[in-house]
């Protein structure tokens, strides 16, 4: 014999407004969310003008179905939500689809610079392409990190051109922190403006050891290196390095705070280097 069930449906006004907005903000699925919200608002007294003015009103923060269908309490009420709206929304697609066209037209860019690099005169190394890039167009084809994960390595530049190089570096990275000072070998790290580290290495001694121990010493900054602290400075006002006793290696403490130092500075390879024991 045939068996036969009943199904019950039960509508939660609350859960429709909230998932009809997810699919038009989240989802962008603007005739998802119409179609849903004009399921929960079927109604003879209702114009197909009307029942769409209702839908935008929910879509847009100002009205919200709450209670549950049939229990009786299931109606529509007035909201002020804070919402984008749809022109809101429609304004920020716009916004993500330029982005999306600019990124599209650099990589056309670049791939019709490499197409002429091959067909003209091909260079031998993947640099002679950036630095041609860099050549023509004036901007870099890659950031550091693309360089970096590729293995693509510059030669260190000296001299004068060095110093400048590495001063610009360090005044154009936008970060809040100190970049010169005396790292104790349990990480922590003493700020000190630059060229005052030999001064500041002098006054931590003459305060922190006993004054026949203190008197004999040459070198502050020596004596410091020795017992294993780390000098970040940099003659040229550039991206400091460290400065160590090379019969010591950094600390554990060191190296996390002296990886954590270069990452944040935009140099990964030059954190890798405290990675490992």
């Amino acid at each position: 014999m045939e068996q036969r069930k009943t199904v019950t449906f039960r509508v939660c006004g609350d859960g429709m407004t909230e998932t009809a907005r997810e699919f038009l903000y989240r989802n962008h699925k603007y005739e998802t969310a119409l179609e849903l919200l004009k399921g929960c608002l079927l109604s003879d007294d209702l114009s197909e003008e009307q029942q769409l003015s209702l839908c935008l009103d929910i879509l847009e923060g100002r009205a919200r179905l709450t209670g549950i269908y049939p229990d009786g309490d299931y109606h529509l009420e007035k909201e002020e939500k804070d919402l984008p709206g749809i022109g809101g929304l429609i304004s920020s697609l716009s916004e993500q689809l330029k982005a999306e066209q600019e990124r599209r037209q650099k990589l056309e860019l670049h791939r019709n610079f490499l197409i002429s690099c091959l067909t003209e005169e091909m260079p031998t190394t993947c640099r002679d392409y950036l630095k041609q890039y860099m050549e023509e167009f004036e901007e870099p084809m890659l950031t550091r990190e693309e360089e970096t994960s590729l293995g693509i390595v510059w030669p260190v530049r000296t001299g004068l051109h060095g110093m400048v190089d590495s001063f610009i570096d360090r005044m154009s990275c936008d970060l809040d922190e100190e970049d010169y000072g005396w790292l104790a070998p349990d990480g922590t790290f003493h700020a000190v403006e630059w060229g005052d580290h030999q001064q500041w290495a002098d006054d931590y001694l003459k305060e922190s050891l006993d004054e026949d121990d203190y008197w004999e010493i040459d070198h502050a900054g020596d004596y410091l290196t020795k017992h294993h602290w780390i000098l970040l400075h940099n003659p040229a006002q550039g991206l400091a390095r460290p400065t160590m006793d090379p019969s010591h290696n950094p600390t554990k403490a060191q190296r996390e705070f002296l990886y954590d130092y270069y990452t944040k500075r935009n140099h990964p390879e030059l954190a890798r280097q405290y990675l490992e024991e």
